[in-house]
């Protein structure tokens, strides 16, 4: 008798033990199972099941674990399996029955135990989900197996896939941890209590943990009291994520309070981190003509000589603006000849201005040491006439 089949021939052996199921089974607080038909209406204390073979079991509620019904396909199952021999054709018999009848998780018991009893039976194989490799029959885990996949979280994944996952998982488990106690900190800052608005300011002024990086620079972007958010700034600068970094370059840029955007810049000056000019230098590009003289400031407090032909470009830019005058959304109207009228738009049209920049300039005077003011052609001129000398440092001291 093979032992995997025991389970399944056990409990299928209790019907006939207690009486034929008809189609409930009653699984017991202190183990085993009773089969037969409870009925809908029970009483409070106590639970009745009616056996197939006659007769009524009283049972006491705490007695009871649970109920389950079956479907007539699983109470015939139950009839069936203790009578099948252990052959290779009977098992198979009773293999094509559960799948008629769509009972998973037999059809896979007696399934197994055909290709038990003949390792070759194609068909029992191909059910199983088996395949033939290099003459051998392997199951779906051998397969993925040799291809060096192993199952994880429900599907098959390279141990390198794995790793990645895993890591993930682990930086959304320490996301979650410092989120909490960031915004405990944060919250902290407004208590009535001193001890504990004290302790919210050391926590933060003791953080260096890069792991906080994400969730910190989340908080930093949202937070709008000038306070905290100058606390959260410094902070950040000494977490040194590079999240923390791109939160700070934005806020050198995009930040309505100057003395933030100071700040910001101070930080990220002394942080000294590669790439670290490229966003300000993408900033010259700005249609906000605001916006490219912040850029041009933070590149001159970066010190960025790979900053110098992009400014170039942008001490003097083009921008859209519309005209004052004129009232806005007015329309005009004159009589045609044919006693028609023609109707017209009195809005004031866009149009594109070249502007100079004044802190393009300074950065430019600042990096270079020479001064063309706002000729954007001299400054190009004098840039190719660096290229033709010996590399020199264009990043002057002071």
């Amino acid at each position: 008798m093979n032992p995997r089949l025991l389970p399944l021939l056990i409990f299928a052996g209790l019907a006939l033990v207690v009486g034929r199921s008809a189609g409930d089974t009653v699984t017991l607080s202190g183990g085993g199972a009773v089969s037969g038909k409870v009925p809908e209406k029970q009483g409070r204390t106590t639970v009745h099941v009616e056996l197939e073979g006659g007769g009524r079991l009283v049972l006491e509620r705490s007695q009871v674990a649970s109920i389950s019904s079956e479907s007539p396909a699983e109470v015939e199952y139950r009839r069936r399996a203790p009578t099948a021999p252990d052959t290779v054709e009977s098992q198979w018999a009773l293999a094509q029955w559960c799948k008629q009848q769509g009972l998973k998780s037999p059809l896979r018991v007696h399934l197994e135990r055909v290709v038990e009893l003949d390792p070759n039976h194609g068909e029992a194989r191909t059910l199983l989900g088996h395949q033939q490799h290099n003459g051998r029959w392997m199951s779906r885990q051998q397969m993925m197996a040799a291809r060096g996949m192993v199952r994880y979280d429900g599907d098959y994944r390279t141990r390198q896939e794995i790793v990645l996952l895993e890591a993930a998982k682990r930086n959304k488990e320490t996301n979650a941890s410092w989120k909490e106690r960031l915004t405990r900190w944060l919250r902290n800052l407004n208590a009535r209590d001193p001890d504990r608005v004290q302790q919210a300011i050391d926590g933060l002024n003791a953080l260096d943990d890069p792991s906080a990086g994400p969730e910190l620079a989340k908080l930093l972007l949202a937070e709008r009291t000038p306070r905290t958010k100058a606390l959260l700034i410094r902070t950040a600068a000494r977490v040194r994520h590079g999240a923390c970094v791109t939160a700070l370059s934005k806020l050198a840029l995009d930040d309505n309070n100057e003395e933030a955007r100071m700040v910001c810049l101070e930080m990220l000056a002394k942080m000294q981190v590669e790439g670290l000019p490229q966003p300000f230098i993408k900033a010259l590009r700005s249609k906000d003509n605001q916006r490219v003289n912040r850029a041009a400031a933070a590149l001159e407090a970066l010190e960025a000589p790979e900053a110098i032909a992009p400014l170039v470009d942008a001490v003097v830019t083009t921008h859209r603006f519309v005209p004052q005058g004129g009232a806005p959304g007015a329309q005009t109207y004159t009589m045609r000849q044919d006693g028609g009228f023609s109707f017209g738009d009195n809005r004031p049209k866009p149009v594109n201005r070249p502007v100079n920049n004044p802190r393009v300039r300074t950065a430019l005077i600042r990096l270079t040491g020479v001064d063309f003011q706002y000729n954007k052609q001299a400054w190009r001129d004098w840039l190719a006439s660096q290229a033709t000398e010996a590399p020199v440092d264009l990043r002057r001291d002071g």
